[in-house]
Parts: C-alpha cells; structure tokens; sequence
C-alpha cells in the first residue's frame, strides 16, 4: 500500500501535462474505474449520448454509478462510490480545481444503458 500512494502521486504528476480528458482517463483507471469497449453499434450510439467529456452520474436499477465516456477510444469508464472517491481524493491531492469534473446526473430510464449489459 506505501507503494501505491507514492505511484499515483507520481502518475498524477505526469498527467498534469496531459490534456484535460486524457488526465481524467488515466486518473479514473488508476481509481479503479473499469474499461468497457464500445464494441457493438448500440454500445457506440450509446456512448455518443454521454454528456461530452464528463463524469456523469446514473442510478441504475437503484445502484449509482460514476460512468465517462472515451469517445477517441470507445471506451466507457465505470465506477461506484469507492472508485469516485478515490478519484476525488487523488484530484484534491494533485491541486487540481473542482471545476475540471463535471457532473452530469441521468437515471436509468435514459434509453441505451440495456446495450452494457452487466457491470
């Protein structure tokens, strides 16, 4: 565990030059945000809907989850509570200001979220 702290300092260092969404894609995977590939034209059509560039809420069959789309690499980011916490804590960590995460909220009868399957 002392590892891991001084790593994603470390990391979060490196990704101060990096742009803003390419930031928030390395910061949520070391969070522990999964990856799921677009890899099907509803998953795609889906991900395209996604509020751009932001992490958006979304109660689905009552759990919430943290979700970011990846439209260059057609990925979505998918995490809970823990996940975004650590997020948070590692962005906080890093200076970076709050109003590089934006916050969306949709529930889970915004059509396309069927096309994920379980998380």
């Amino acid at each position: 565990m002392k590892r891991i702290i001084p790593t994603l300092s470390i990391l979060a260092a490196f990704l101060l030059g990096c742009s803003s969404t390419n930031e928030k894609q390395h910061m949520l995977s070391a969070a522990g945000f999964k990856a799921i590939p677009a890899n099907s034209p509803q998953r795609v059509e889906h991900l395209n809907s996604l509020p751009d560039d932001r992490l958006t809420t979304a109660n689905i069959n009552g759990h919430n989850y943290f979700v970011f789309p990846d439209r260059s690499e057609n990925i979505l980011f998918v995490g809970q509570e823990p996940q975004y916490q650590k997020f948070q804590r590692t962005r906080l960590e890093n200076d970076l200001p709050e109003a590089q995460v934006n916050t969306a909220e949709v529930g889970d009868s915004w059509p396309g979220w069927g096309a994920w399957g379980r998380w």
